[in-house]
């Protein structure tokens, strides 16, 4: 039976058998195994890997080409020499690695792990190297990519990753976990159809949809996102953003407050009393499809839209009589009618719950809806994905979502959104539509709807 030094000193030479591409489609095989099961083989590969690349870029850098090894067939380019870093005196040894100098694009990124992976286009194994330019289209299931430069990224399918250099990636569509720290990934970069992320030193997901909507959540750390028209965003943990690149290009804000009656947010203000629907004369119509029966479309327990423009919110984390919520396994309308068009600069939107008798319970807290507008002549009827019946969509919400909330417990019980626009106003509106869905519990039953506390409309 072979002993861990053993096992190390055979995993130490298939690795460096790998980066020199000197190993058979056995030895493939047997690397590929290795890494799927033994942590410690992932770290060692990831570090010489890595170290390989670093020495490459020098070598690439300085235009310094070795000569062959005695022995070593010239046409390997397999190279051991000693590098020179002009006007600094430093040396860096090569021998530790002998490895090919690749043509065509260089290895970007290496395949770490996947489970239930099933692909859309070309299949990949643990184990493979990634050029720049390499597109992952991931059907279902998981799949973890090491990059060059250290960071990591874990794709969820149905995903299409590309991977752009030693350091980036864009996610053309799909979900994707990074984690970018050490001082070698500092400054990697996730690229979307609407944004740009650039890590600092963090932990953090990125998701985009197909129609070019993208958000950022920071699990730890720092990150800067960025997208055409508006500044860039420092956003630490707990924090993120998102992007619609419609015909309104927004940023859509959200945050978890203190769970205090002052409804306390990191950068989001508080509910106004000094908004354009809180201090002018606006009507609120509501509706809802979803249910047979002719009752009403409020929940029987709901305060009126009244509660949505007093400019103030709940004093406590139950309380239906302060909070505007829809009839349960409905979809709601919520039709704001400003009485004239008006250049609407922002948009705020306040929810609060947390279940008097079962506090884990936080599921009314969830704000998902999306936001239309309609100047001139009211629309008729209800717009959707397919034909929106004279709606401009503005903007879509959805914080469990950005949250990443998998059980009840993840759900923050105080959340606020603000609305933005790239440059000047959102658009001149005179009304406002928000299509606002009911959310179920983790088990999929007991659809319920939003405490909504105030909606802050803000125009110039």
């Amino acid at each position: 039976m072979s002993t861990r030094s053993e096992i190390e000193s055979d995993i130490e030479s298939l690795i460096q058998r790998y980066v020199d591409e000197d190993l058979d489609e056995g030895g493939l095989a047997q690397l590929q195994e290795v890494l799927k099961h033994d942590a410690e083989a992932r770290r060692r590969y990831r570090e010489v890997t890595e170290q390989v690349s670093i020495l490459r870029s020098i070598a690439e850098k300085e235009k310094v080409r070795s000569k062959p090894l005695p022995g070593v067939p010239s046409e390997k380019k397999s190279f051991t020499v000693l590098l020179p870093l002009f006007g600094v005196g430093l040396t860096v040894l090569c021998g530790l690695f002998s490895f090919h100098l690749f043509s065509g694009p260089s290895v970007g990124a290496r395949v770490l792990e996947a489970e239930d992976a099933s692909w859309l286009s070309t299949a990949f194994e643990v184990g493979d190297a990634l050029k720049v330019g390499t597109q992952l289209q991931l059907a279902s299931g998981t799949v973890e990519v090491g990059f060059e430069s250290g960071a990591t990224s874990r794709i969820h399918g149905p995903a299409l990753f590309e991977i752009e250099s030693r350091n980036s990636a864009f996610l053309h569509y799909g979900k994707a976990l990074s984690l970018a720290d050490e001082e070698s990934s500092k400054g990697f970069t996730i690229r979307t159809a609407s944004s740009t992320y650039v890590d600092q030193g963090t932990e953090f997901i990125t998701e985009a949809g197909a129609d070019g909507y993208s958000q950022l959540f920071v699990v730890q750390g720092a990150v800067d996102a960025k997208s055409e028209g508006f500044e860039s965003r420092r956003l630490f943990s707990g924090s993120g953003v998102g992007f619609e690149r419609g015909e309104v290009p927004v940023m859509i804000q959200i945050e978890q407050g203190l769970e205090t009656p002052e409804f306390e947010f990191p950068t989001i203000p508080p509910p106004s009393s000094e908004d354009f629907a809180s201090t002018h004369p606006i009507s609120i119509e509501i509706d809802s499809i979803g249910r047979s029966d002719k009752k009403s479309v409020l929940s029987p327990e709901s305060a009126g839209t009244e509660v949505l423009i007093n400019g103030r919110a709940q004093q406590n984390h139950d309380d239906p009589s302060e909070s505007f919520f829809f009839r349960n396994e409905t979809t709601g309308y919520l039709l704001f009618d400003l009485g004239e068009t008006k250049s609407i600069n922002r948009i705020h939107t306040y929810s609060w719950h947390r279940n008097r008798s079962n506090p884990e319970l936080t599921l009314r807290a969830v704000q998902r809806f999306t936001l239309w507008g309609a100047r001139g002549e009211k629309p008729t009827g209800f717009p959707d994905s397919e034909n929106p019946k004279g709606w401009k969509r503005i903007a879509r919400a959805d914080t469990d979502m950005f949250f990443q909330v998998d059980r009840e417990g993840d759900r923050p019980p105080q959340q606020a959104c603000r609305i933005l626009p790239a440059e000047g106003d959102i658009g001149e509106f005179r009304y406002l539509l928000f299509e606002v869905l009911p959310t179920s519990d983790s088990e999929g039953f007991f659809s319920r709807h939003t405490f909504f506390s105030e909606i802050d409309i803000f125009v110039k």
